[in-house]
């Protein structure tokens, strides 16, 4: 019951602070969803120094469901469906469609998520999204996009070890590949819904 008090606590802050970060003003154009991001970004941080501190200090299980799952949990959108999941006994495995950059963000978040079953891994030295798209010529590929790619070992990533996610862009990303806008034709079913392509 105490275990349940801590993490209904815990929920009732996070949400909270989701809620004002919520009311920051950011300005009507605004496209991308900025506040979203800062919000699972300083969430990651919060989750992924509570590991650590849970690991090197006696930090108390209660004050670490309390933090995890009950502040954490109530202030991002991943770690509140994966405390939902977890409540029912379900395994998370997330979805990784992108490059090394999410693969790192997944790495970090499975290891401060008790209940992921399995990652899903693209292959870094694919062509990126945009050469499948466009056929445009310039043959980027994800791993040309960061400065190094994690290195299985039967099977498995390690968890990263550097600064922040563990990757970075090379610094000349934006020259090297310059963006290149073009058009996505979406197929609708009768009825509006997105068809697979």
């Amino acid at each position: 019951m105490m275990n349940c008090l801590a993490v209904g606590l815990g929920g009732f802050a996070g949400a909270v602070l989701r809620y004002l970060i919520g009311l920051i003003p950011t300005g009507e154009t605004m496209i991308f969803p900025v506040k979203t991001f800062c919000i699972n970004v300083i969430g990651c941080i919060v989750i992924g120094a509570i590991t650590v501190l849970a690991a090197k200090l006696s930090v108390p299980p209660r004050m670490i469901l309390f933090l995890k799952v009950g502040v954490c949990g109530g202030f991002t959108g991943a770690k509140k469906i994966a405390a939902v999941a977890e409540a029912h006994h379900v395994s998370l495995v997330p979805h990784n469609p992108l490059s090394p950059v999410m693969t790192n963000a997944v790495l970090n978040f499975a290891a401060a998520t008790d209940n992921v079953a399995i990652c899903e891994y693209p292959n870094p030295y694919a062509a990126s999204t945009a050469d499948h798209l466009t056929v445009s010529g310039v043959k980027l590929r994800q791993c040309d996009m960061v400065d190094h790619i994690p290195e299985m070992k039967n099977g498995y990533l390690p968890v990263p070890k550097e600064d922040g996610i563990g990757i970075e862009l090379i610094p000349d990303l934006e020259e090297r590949f310059p963006f290149r806008p073009h058009k996505i034709l979406t197929r609708l079913n009768l009825d509006g819904s997105i068809c697979d392509q």
